[in-house]
């Protein structure tokens, strides 16, 4: 760090990726400077795409710039990315942890990795479960945590250590308001306690104006940088509040006003009013009705926020839009929407519905086992309705979600959904609906056409109709030019239109929105509900889920639940009126809701306290419950904020007095906060209370700090690979019933082979040499009538063979030259080989017999006595069991080391867990050390299978040495493990991880490794690619020693030869693992 007290000091900063698809590359940041100032919060914000998360991995050394010069604490992070490592904590957009842990484990895995001392994690843990209130879910899977609880461990696990920099990548993402307010008191408590300096990225204007200092990115560049009231000031005389319309939703007036785009910025519904931003030049006066009532206000960051995009646009020639790398295109961009009467006096019926809603929910029960996610919840929703579904996180209101969309079937009640009951016509119900998930769910690889035309298809619309809905979406939402755009390489705002598009297609009466602008931008947001207004003046009824207060402003009525149960239904006014609002005592739909929201959850526990006071008892932890967790426990007690609220027309910021807390506050220096009001972020560390006390890991990676983390790590492995039905499946159950399968229900031999017996010369040598054969245990004799009889059963395929003792045997017999005539069914030739041999050896058998008996005989050309001694070499019962069983040592081996390792690694680089896991200490060898060691010890697992199975249940003989087998088992392993690492280093993506194990280590090992096929008799490329194969030589031991026992030659030269490709593999993952996202 250096004297100037500057954390992060970056310099003209470069990054851009390759699009290998598109053949282009995308510059992601481009001339970027910045600095972080110690001791303070700091936030970027920007549109998406802008280059914020770019950034921030840039800053924890997972990715290096391509130009630039960026230090970190000090440090060149690109060139000494560990030494930032270890004195950082970062948090990732996506949830990095571990969902098949414990909240503990978690715990522990971090500080374990981090070097936390076993006396300062007992302090530590105490303080941030008590501050996060997960002290009562320590035992809890973090995958069964609700969202807002995933947040705060992920928070927890970063802070397990005191860093000197907190990287948080849009950490409330996802989070309901109550959630975010105790996030963001959590941070603001390590910044006043700890010499803690924190960098977020944020798409709430909120949060960033709770921060000392603010960069605004776009297109990969800084637009601006200073304290929040300077980039505020911007819009300073630009800001004007208007009520809105008698019988008129807010949205109505906004939209019209977003249509004017030569006087307005932006505008957006504010606690039953509209703000707007006027563009400067301009008066009030030319918006003439919409104007008439308006009164300005003080300027908020949001508004200096989206008059810094606009300027951009303008100077761009975007026409007020975003940038080209926003995610969406500006709210000016829209379609400008008409008025009309019922987006003014707000839904109306349709009269061919006769007023009857278009959603009736009474009395809706959803349980999971014990859990009740929704308890006896009844509203309704008319035509052409905007209705919003809100709740914190965990409140039931995604399950209800789904149950509306006839995902979910209802545990009681009733829901109608278009005039169709959910309980029997969940089918027609479904036709009738559109469906926007919060992920994108089209398919990636397919052009945006192709998308429109199969979800088309889906729909039930074929030919000149769906030309004419595609080409009328299309339209709709400025889709034209990107149609043959792969639907994954679409910028986030564009693929969010295609969705909507897609699920507009068939022109649902209803439209459902799940969270659709989870982590936009303002800008992003104001496009979607502009497009959102004009398709409810259509009549189309939409039913949206958020956790952007704001927008429950762009409902005609909402509902509010919490635990299961309903808290709140109305307009947002009357919602705000329940909260306490007053014409007097304005109030933000964020403040109403945490209102409401404390005030249900304080009466349920009052409630719960007053049954335990009268039967003697106390309420259970699971009485009142969100996904398990007992919401009433958690939040029992928690006041509403202290502090002041903020002034009419101010910006709420979380609930604090934005302008008192930015009073005073430089980008240089510290101020010292005023008497009586708490520290800010940027005061004086001095100041701080507990800071000096609060243990910091040490960097360095000693021995002993090695030997902690692999174990940690290879202790969380085992713990997963245990809690995961797919890995045990995989793993433990599957060679099991591959043994079983190979074992018993696979077999090279041929038993019961039907040969039909045409019995031509009834003379006593003709009926005995008959009987012979019909002894043998591999045919099933059947005598024919006639030889045409014996002709057609062969065509039928109801006989393998025909056996024919021609009229003239026994007489040729006597004279030396007889002849029998077999026909064999060739449609399968390796049994018609085996049947003709057990033919020829039956004959062979009972010639031997009569020669026994001194008789003079010959067969076919043969002028003496035929004597036939066989011995067979490694086989000597001649059953195939004995070969298949040790070849299933390798396949199962290889199951386990390839395909399973291959899918979890991928796995952790889908999830983003590495993400996470790389911003500390770990080293890449650890992490490696940490998957090989519990899946080799699972795949010498699988050969103690395979022997026990094989000596005891199949009664295989082994007749080498179990030291070499064990030695090259043990090499092969580490090959399959060499080769799964490989495959997921390559792809970071678990199924094309799984598609390519299959495809490139599973299938080969079962049919070019000489399991099912000799080489030898295979075509010469295809012998060549066989023995380019590992498993090509473990097979040949494994054989070998089973069946041959240890002839050393061949044993160590597979071994010689697996040992190369051990090294090898094992060589090359540990150069492509690297602690970086770069590719």
């Amino acid at each position: 760090m250096n004297a100037g007290g500057v954390t992060i000091e970056a310099r003209d900063i470069g990054k851009r990726f390759a699009v290998k698809t598109a053949q282009r590359y995308v510059q992601a940041l481009a001339g970027v400077s910045l600095d972080v100032r110690r001791g303070a919060v700091t936030a970027l914000v920007g549109p998406d795409g802008a280059g914020k998360t770019t950034f921030l991995r840039l800053a924890a050394g997972l990715m290096r710039p391509d130009a630039g010069r960026l230090h970190v604490l000090g440090h060149d992070v690109a060139r000494t990315p560990q030494a930032v490592q270890d004195r950082i904590s970062y948090m990732p957009q996506r949830f990095g942890l571990y969902e098949d842990l414990s909240v503990q484990e978690n715990l522990d895995l971090y500080a374990d990795l981090h070097g936390v001392r076993a006396d300062a994690r007992r302090e530590r843990y105490a303080r941030l479960l008590d501050m996060t209130d997960l002290k009562r879910f320590t035992g809890r899977l973090a995958g069964k945590l609700s969202g807002g609880m995933k947040q705060k461990l992920g928070l927890a696990c970063t802070l397990v250590r005191s860093p000197d920099l907190l990287l948080l990548d849009e950490p409330t993402v996802g989070v309901d308001p109550l959630s975010r307010r105790e996030l963001w008191e959590i941070i603001d408590q390590m910044v006043r306690d700890e010499t803690l300096t924190v960098l977020v990225a944020t798409a709430y204007m909120d949060e960033a104006e709770r921060c000392a200092c603010v960069h605004v990115l776009h297109d990969g560049a800084v637009l601006a940088s200073g304290a929040p009231a300077d980039i505020a000031a911007r819009a300073d005389g630009l800001c004007f509040v208007v009520p809105a319309g008698r019988n008129e939703a807010p949205r109505a007036r906004q939209a019209r006003l977003l249509d004017r785009r030569d006087v307005i910025i932006d505008a957006v519904p504010r606690g039953g009013e509209v703000r707007f931003i006027l563009r400067p030049g301009n008066d009030v006066g030319a918006l003439a009705d919409d104007g008439a009532a308006a009164s300005a206000v003080p300027a908020r960051l949001e508004d200096g926020f989206m008059v810094l995009l606009h300027a951009r646009a303008d100077e761009t020639g975007d026409g007020g839009g975003a940038g080209s790398s926003s995610s969406a295109p500006a709210a000016s961009a829209s379609p400008p929407c008409p008025p009309s009467p019922s987006a003014s006096a707000g839904p109306a019926p349709s009269p061919a519905h006769n007023g009857e809603p278009a959603i009736e929910v009474r009395d809706l029960v959803r349980k999971f086992g014990d859990f009740t996610a929704v308890d006896r919840t009844s509203f309704s929703v008319a035509r052409g309705e905007i209705f919003g579904l809100l709740g914190p996180n965990g409140a039931g209101k995604t399950t209800t979600f789904r149950m509306l969309c006839g995902l979910l079937p209802a545990s009681g009640g009733t829901a109608r959904v278009a005039g169709m009951d959910l309980r029997t016509a969940r089918a027609q119900a479904r036709s009738r609906i559109g469906y926007v998930s919060q992920s994108f769910a089209l398919y990636g690889n397919l052009s945006a056409a192709e998308n429109l035309r199969f979800f088309g298809g889906a729909y039930g619309l074929h030919g000149a109709r769906l030309r004419d809905r595609i080409d009328a979406v299309t339209q709709q939402f400025s889709l034209r030019r990107h149609l043959e755009q792969p639907a994954g390489q679409l910028a986030g705002g564009i693929k969010q239109r295609l969705a909507m598009a897609v699920g507009l297609l068939h022109e649902p009466e209803i439209l459902f929105l799940d969270e659709p602008t989870s982590g936009a931008d303002p800008l992003a947001r104001r496009a979607f509900w502009r497009r959102i207004t004009a398709l409810a003046q259509t009549g189309t009824t939409v039913v949206i889920t958020t956790h952007f207060m704001e927008e429950a402003e762009y409902c005609d009525r909402i509902v509010i639940q919490d635990a299961g149960k309903l808290l709140a239904l109305g307009t947002p006014e009357a919602v705000r009126t329940q909260a306490g609002a007053t014409p007097q005592r304005k109030m933000t739909m964020e403040e109403a809701f945490i209102g409401i929201v404390e005030s249900g959850r304080n009466g349920a526990a009052n409630g719960r306290h007053e049954d335990a006071r009268q039967d003697g008892h106390g309420g259970s932890a699971g009485d009142v419950s969100s996904h398990g967790e007992d919401v009433a426990r958690r939040q029992e007690g928690t006041p509403m904020s202290a502090a002041a609220r903020p002034p009419e027309g101010g910006a709420p910021s979380l609930g604090e007095d934005v302008a008192q807390r930015q009073e005073g506050t430089s980008t240089s220096a510290p101020a010292r906060p005023p008497e009586g009001r708490a520290p800010s972020h940027g005061e004086d560390v001095a100041q701080r209370q507990v800071g000096a006390s609060i243990p910091r890991a040490t960097p360095g990676h000693t021995d002993r700090g090695f030997r902690r983390r692999v174990v940690s790590l290879t202790r969380k492995e085992v713990r997963q690979l245990f809690r995961n039905r797919a890995n045990m499946l995989i793993g433990l159950v599957l060679p099991i019933v591959l043994i079983l399968i190979f074992g018993y229900g696979l077999s090279l031999d041929v038993r019961h082979a039907r040969v039909l017996l045409v019995m031509e010369d009834h003379a006593p040598q003709a009926r005995d040499l008959a009987a012979s054969i019909a002894l043998s245990r591999y045919l099933d004799c059947v005598p024919a009538a006639s030889y045409r009889d014996a002709e057609r059963a062969m065509i039928a395929h109801d006989a393998d063979a025909v056996l024919r003792i021609p009229s003239d045997f026994s007489r040729r017999l006597a004279a030396g030259n007889a002849a029998v005539q077999t026909l064999v069914l060739g449609s399968d030739p390796t049994r018609a080989l085996t049947v003709a041999a057990y033919l020829q050896g039956a004959v062979a058998l009972w010639l031997q017999k009569q020669s026994d008996r001194g008789a003079t005989l010959a067969v076919a050309g043969n002028g003496g006595t035929v004597t036939v001694v066989d011995r067979m070499w490694f086989n000597a019962a001649n059953d195939s069991t004995w070969y298949l069983v040790p070849g299933l040592i390798v396949l199962i081996m290889t199951l386990i080391g390839t395909f399973l390792t291959a899918l979890v690694m991928a796995r952790e680089w889908e999830r983003g867990t590495l993400e996470a896991l790389f911003v500390t200490p770990v080293q890449p060898v650890e992490v490696l050390l940490a998957k090989i060691i519990p899946y080799f010890c699972v795949g010498m697992m699988g050969l103690g299978l395979c022997l026990l199975a094989a000596l005891f249940l199949f009664q295989v003989p082994l007749q080498g040495s179990m030291a070499a087998l064990v030695t090259g088992s043990t090499l092969y392993m580490l090959v399959s493990l060499g080769i799964g690492l490989l495959i997921s280093a390559l792809t970071r993506n678990q199924f094309v991880a799984s598609q390519l194990a299959i495809l490139a280590s599973f299938m080969p090992a079962t049919m070019l490794s000489g399991f099912v096929f000799d080489l030898r008799n295979v075509p010469d490329v295809v012998n060549i690619v066989g023995h380019a194969l590992p498993a090509t030589y473990f097979m040949e031991l494994v054989k070998t020693v089973f069946l041959a026992g240890d002839y050393w030659p061949l044993i160590l030269k597979d071994c010689a030869i697996l040992a190369a490709y051990a090294a090898t593999l094992l060589l090359l993952v540990g150069r492509l693992t690297r602690k970086t996202l770069d590719r």
